[in-house]
């Protein structure tokens, strides 16, 4: 009798779930005097690729009293782009659009979103665990306020705030840097916060979106090719910023000894002026803002 040949060993490979879209990102909001910011880099990624993908929603609320729900976030991309969508609902529906009566329905819609779609996830392993932080700015005639979610919190912004694998760096350049001021030059300040990041965290950049959000009127977005002129401008701000801490500690060191560095008064004040006119020879291309 012959035996049959035995079937060889059978290896099934382990199959994985390809990893969602993630947007590790850079996200952050700054209160200016007259309005409001949001801003965040473009890059969004699955693990293997990275692409483009506009990251700041918002909706506006045309009928008395007026006003606008923007949001932003860092996480799992589908997640917060329904509940972002799910905020603007609710706060263009509320009928007082007073911090009083909306926030409470914008706290709860989050808190409710996060039970029901990602607390039941919370057993998964790490890598495939969903979760996000969102920046959600509320703009009109009864509210002025920005809010930041962690998990189920949902806290005031004072000042500043920032979301993402990039948040500690942004906060310390806003650390540094942010003042009260008017909404546009706030707008600079975030492109000059975002560029830095994306320079330096992995996660980061393929672009910077920024919105303008008024009291009342439309939301508006900083063009892409202002943003880019401003971020080429940025690149000489290292220069300057080392000219003028030479300067400051009272380097007198010959010119030609010194590899980077320009020292002395009169090349920092010109180095200074060159810097100036390249921002802002391009406020003519600034979006239509009351008293910009």
């Amino acid at each position: 009798m012959v035996n049959a040949p035995s079937k060889p060993p059978q290896f099934t490979p382990k199959t994985e779930r390809l990893p969602e879209r993630k947007r590790m990102t850079i996200a952050i909001g700054i209160l200016a005097n007259d309005g409001i910011v949001l801003a965040a880099d473009r890059e969004e990624g699955d693990g293997y690729l990275k692409t483009e993908q506009g990251k700041i929603t918002w909706k506006a609320r045309m009928t008395q009293p007026m006003g606008t729900c923007a949001v932003t976030g860092a996480g799992d991309g589908p997640y917060i782009d329904e509940i972002a969508s799910e905020l603007e609902d609710v706060f263009t529906d509320d009928e007082d659009g007073s911090e009083q009566t909306a926030i409470p329905k914008l706290r709860n819609a989050h808190r409710a979103y996060y039970k029901r779609t990602v607390v039941p996830c919370s057993s998964l392993p790490a890598l495939e665990r969903p979760d996000y932080s969102l920046l959600i700015a509320c703009y009109g005639q009864a509210m002025k306020s920005v809010w930041i979610t962690s998990r189920m919190a949902f806290t005031k912004v004072q000042d500043y705030e920032a979301v993402g694998v990039g948040s500690n760096v942004a906060k310390a350049w806003l650390s540094r840097l942010w003042d009260r001021i008017p909404t546009y030059y706030a707008a600079k300040l975030a492109a000059y916060v975002i560029y830095q990041v994306s320079r330096t965290v992995g996660g980061c950049g393929l672009g910077t979106d920024i919105l303008l959000i008024p009291r009342i009127g439309i939301a508006q977005y900083i063009s892409d090719g202002l943003v880019r002129e401003w971020e080429n401008v940025f690149r000489a701000y290292a220069m300057l910023e080392r000219n003028t801490f030479y300067y400051c500690i009272g380097l007198e060191t010959k010119e030609e000894l010194l590899v980077r560095t320009k020292p002395g008064k009169d090349p920092l004040v010109e180095a200074l002026d060159e810097f100036r006119q390249a921002l802002t020879r391009l406020d003519s291309k600034k979006p239509n803002w009351p008293n910009s």
